[in-house]
């Protein structure tokens, strides 16, 4: 396995237990650095669980590839990923709720797992439908 698929696996893995992130991925070949940039901020710098893993994830790969190495970093980093190889976005799940027709067309929205909740003005992201 080379280092991209192997950190694209692990980037999906990081996905699946994290589904309200928007994680972004370049490689710079100047530097042989992987860059991967996770928002939004608040889980970057505040989730434990997503810390551990990240670690564990640069902790292996230095293992596996070194000399290249995989740097993560957020909107207020100093290095910013410009044109990212890929993106995953966050997973919104929604429950569309039917009642039977009575004159108006109206529709409910529920959020089964709400990523809603992480989203602030920082974030370079929308919803749509």
């Amino acid at each position: 396995m080379d280092p991209k698929q192997y950190i694209n696996n692990k980037l999906k893995e990081l996905h699946n237990q994290f589904p309200c992130l928007t994680i972004k991925y370049k490689y710079d070949s100047y530097t042989q650095t992987h860059i991967v940039d996770i928002m939004p901020l608040s889980e970057y710098d505040n989730n434990e669980e997503y810390m551990k893993f990240e670690t564990e994830i640069g902790y292996e790969f230095d293992n596996l590839f070194f000399p290249e190495s995989v740097m993560f970093v957020s909107s207020d980093s100093l290095t910013q990923l410009v044109n990212p190889e890929f993106v995953i976005e966050p997973v919104i799940r929604t429950i569309l709720k039917n009642e039977p027709f009575n004159g108006f067309f109206d529709i409910n929205f529920s959020f089964a797992q709400s990523c809603v909740d992480t989203i602030n003005e920082s974030n370079n992201y929308s919803l749509a439908a």
